[in-house]
């Protein structure tokens, strides 16, 4: 199963951003696989972009899904608009992200309804309703 290969460091440079202190490496596939993805130190997230309504029940920060969701804001951050491939790069950034919200021991269903959320979004994007590209 995909993890994290060690603890969340971050810095807050005000209530709503962070930055990582450390790097942020995610072991994609099994323990010992070799494949990683390295979200640099220095890397800027607003943490789980989720209403704000809903932030009693899924914060942005604190919770077990604070590094998935850098995950899944870096990844997002590196992908090309131009790339042919952009579509199904997105959608496995969305994922990874799921992925990653399972390995931290989110419970299946919020995991589900948190993949479903940014799905929909990237659906969205891709149909020209949204930008494509997240502003830290």
């Amino acid at each position: 199963m995909s993890r994290f290969t060690g603890p969340l460091d971050v810095s807050f440079s005000d209530s709503r951003y962070a930055f990582l202190r450390e790097d942020l490496v995610w072991e994609v596939g099994h323990e010992g696989s070799g494949v990683e993805i390295r979200v640099p130190a220095g890397f800027i997230s607003d943490g789980a972009t989720v209403p704000r309504i809903l932030w009693p029940i899924m914060p942005p920060w604190g919770d077990k899904g604070t590094r998935a969701a850098i995950l899944h804001d870096y990844l997002l951050s590196i992908l090309k608009p131009n790339d042919p491939e952009y579509a199904a790069k997105r959608t496995d950034a969305d994922r990874q992200f799921q992925l990653a919200l399972l390995a931290l021991g989110v419970n299946p269903v919020r995991a589900l309804i948190c993949w479903a959320g940014v799905h929909i979004f990237t659906r969205l994007v891709l149909l020209g309703i949204y930008p494509r590209v997240k502003t830290v």
